[in-house]
C-alpha cells in the first residue's frame, strides 16, 4: 500500500513547485520572520546585520540541509531554530538543534495539505524539488571554462572534455607533422640533381680493375723496352770488344817482340826455347781473346735475331682516359646518392603531409559532430553559442553582453536546470541598475519564477524591511523609498 501511495504522490508531484510562505525561527541573525512570497520578485531590504542574508541562508538550509549550512546556524541564546515554507500544496519544516558539546542535528518534516502521506527525509524533499540553482549571479560569476561547463550539460551524446583534448592533441601532432614534412621538403629542395644520369650507378670497381690491369700491361711493355735497350747496348758493347781485338793483338804482338829482342841479346843460348814459350803464349792469348770476341758475337747476333724477328711493341694504354672515367663514374654515382636521398626526403614530406591531412580531417569530423550535438541540444535559450572553452551569445562572448542580456541568460539555466522549482535569489541586488531590476520583473513574469532579492534600501514596491531579526515596517505601494 506504502509503495502505490508513494507512486501516485510522485505523478501528482511531477507540476513545479513555487515557494509561497516563509517562516524562520533564530536562525543566524532572524529572531522571526513571517514572510509571504508574492509572484514575481519579493524584495526583502535592510542595513547590514539587519538579517537579509540570513533570510536567504535559511531557505537554502531549508531546501539542502546541514550540508549547506554553517558551523553555527542556530542564532545565539536560542537551543533550537525552525525554518517552515509552503511549498507547493505541502508545508515542510526543517527543525535544527543544538545538543551538548555544539554538534547541530536537522530534522525534516512534510505537512501535506491534502493529507497524504510522505516519508520525511530528505530524499524525498530532493525528489520533490529535484537539481536546482537558485542564484542568477553565481552562474554569471563563473569563469569562462565554468559557464561552458553549465551548458555543456545540455548537449547529450558529446564528451566536450574529451573532445578538446583529443582535438589540442591532433592539433599538435598536426603542428608537429607540418613541421616535419616542411622540413622534408627543404632538404629535398637544397639537393642539386644533374640532368641526364643513368638510372643505375656506375661499376667503379670495374673500370679501377681496367686501369690495374692497363697499368700492369703498361709496366710489361716497359719492361720490355727496357730489355731491348739493354740488349742493344749488350751488342755495341760486344761489338766494341771485336774492335778492339786487332789492337790487343797487336799490342801483344809487340810485348812478344820486346820481350824477343830483349831475351836474344842476353838469352842466345835459350833462344829457341823462349821462342817456343813466347809462341805458346801468343797463341793462347791470341785464342782467348778471340774465343771471347767469338762468344760475344755470337749473343750479338742472337739478340739481333730475337730483335729483328720480336713484333713491334704495342701503344701505352691511355690511363688518363681511364682515370677521367672513373672520375666522372664517381661523380655519376654521388649524384644518384643524392638522388636517392631527395626521394627519402620527398616521400617523408609526402608521408607527413597524409597524416596531417588525415588529422585535419579528423579534427574536423570532430567539429562537425561538435556543432551536430550543439544543434540537436536543446538549450534553454536562443542565441547561446559554443565557442573555444567559452559561450558565446549572439556571435559575442558571454562577458561582454549586458547586465540584462547576463541575467536573462542565468534566470532561463536556472529555470531549465531546475523545473521543479520555480524559484531564484539574488544576493547584493543593490548592485543592480534600475533596468537590471525592470529586467528581473519582466524575467520572473517570462519564466513564471518567483525571485528573492536583497537589498540595502529598498529599490521596488512592497519591499519587507529587516531590523534586527524582524520585519520592521513595509515600503508604501505608492511612493517607492519611504519607510512607514
Amino acid at each position: 500500500m506504502a509503495t502505490t501511495k508513494r507512486k501516485e504522490t510522485a505523478a501528482a508531484d511531477e507540476s513545479p513547485k513555487r515557494l509561497t510562505e516563509l517562516q524562520v525561527e533564530n536562525y543566524k541573525r532572524i529572531v522571526f520572520l513571517d514572510l509571504k512570497l508574492r509572484p514575481g520578485i519579493t524584495e526583502i531590504s535592510g542595513r547590514n546585520g539587519a538579517g537579509k542574508s540570513s533570510a536567504l541562508d535559511a531557505v537554502a538550509v531549508w531546501l539542502d540541509g546541514m550540508k549547506v549550512a554553517p558551523a553555527e546556524p542556530i542564532r545565539q541564546g536560542a537551543e533550537r531554530s525552525r525554518i517552515r515554507g509552503r511549498l507547493g500544496e505541502m508545508y515542510v519544516t526543517r527543525t535544527l538543534r543544538k545538543l551538548k558539546g555544539g554538534t547541530v542535528t536537522s530534522e525534516i518534516s512534510f505537512q501535506p495539505i491534502d493529507g497524504k502521506a510522505y516519508p520525511a527525509t530528505q530524499k524525498m524533499l530532493d525528489d520533490l524539488i529535484g537539481e536546482h540553482r537558485l542564484d542568477p549571479l553565481d552562474f554569471i560569476e563563473l569563469d569562462r571554462k565554468g559557464k561552458f561547463a553549465e551548458f555543456q550539460a545540455f548537449v547529450s551524446g558529446f564528451d566536450f572534455a574529451k573532445a578538446a583534448r583529443e582535438q589540442a592533441g591532433e592539433y599538435a601532432r598536426r603542428t608537429e607533422v607540418n613541421g616535419q614534412a616542411k622540413a622534408a621538403r627543404a632538404a629535398a629542395s637544397l639537393i642539386l640533381i644533374p640532368k641526364g644520369l643513368p638510372e643505375e650507378p656506375v661499376d667503379e670497381q670495374a673500370l679501377v680493375e681496367e686501369l690495374r690491369r692497363a697499368a700492369d700491361t703498361n709496366a710489361d711493355i716497359e719492361r720490355r723496352r727496357a730489355n731491348r735497350e739493354k740488349a742493344v747496348e749488350t751488342i755495341a758493347a760486344a761489338r766494341a770488344v771485336i774492335a778492339s781485338t786487332d789492337e790487343q793483338i797487336a799490342v801483344a804482338t809487340k810485348h812478344a817482340e820486346e820481350i824477343r829482342d830483349q831475351e836474344i841479346a842476353r838469352l842466345e843460348a835459350l833462344i829457341a826455347q823462349a821462342r817456343e814459350t813466347c809462341a805458346r803464349t801468343i797463341t793462347t792469348e791470341t785464342d782467348h781473346v778471340q774465343k771471347q770476341a767469338r762468344d760475344a758475337l755470337a749473343r750479338a747476333n742472337e739478340l739481333q735475331q730475337k730483335l729483328d724477328s720480336a713484333e713491334p711493341l704495342p701503344a701505352l694504354v691511355d690511363t688518363a682516359e681511364l682515370s677521367k672515367r672513373i672520375a666522372a663514374a664517381r661523380e655519376t654515382n654521388a649524384a644518384l646518392v643524392r638522388v636517392a636521398e631527395k626521394r627519402k626526403y620527398d616521400n617523408a614530406a609526402a608521408k607527413w603531409e597524409q597524416e596531417s591531412a588525415d588529422l585535419t580531417a579528423s579534427m574536423e569530423a570532430r567539429q562537425c559532430a561538435r556543432e551536430q550535438a550543439i544543434r540537436d541540444a536543446k538549450l534553454p535559450i536562443a542565441g547561446i553559442e559554443f565557442g573555444d572553452e567559452e559561450i558565446l551569445l549572439n556571435g559575442v562572448p558571454f562577458d561582454q553582453a549586458s547586465t540584462a542580456q547576463k541575467l536573462r541568460v542565468a534566470m532561463a539555466l536556472i529555470v531549465a536546470r531546475s523545473p521543479n522549482l520555480r524559484l531564484a535569489w539574488i544576493r547584493d541586488a543593490s548592485l543592480l541598475d534600475d533596468e537590471s531590476y525592470a529586467e528581473m520583473q519582466r524575467l520572473a513574469a517570462e519564466y513564471d519564477c518567483d525571485i528573492l532579492i536583497e537589498t540595502v534600501r529598498p529599490i521596488g514596491k512592497d519591499a519587507v524591511v529587516l531590523e534586527d531579526g524582524r520585519v520592521k515596517a513595509m515600503v508604501d505601494e505608492q511612493t517607492t523609498g519611504s519607510l512607514l
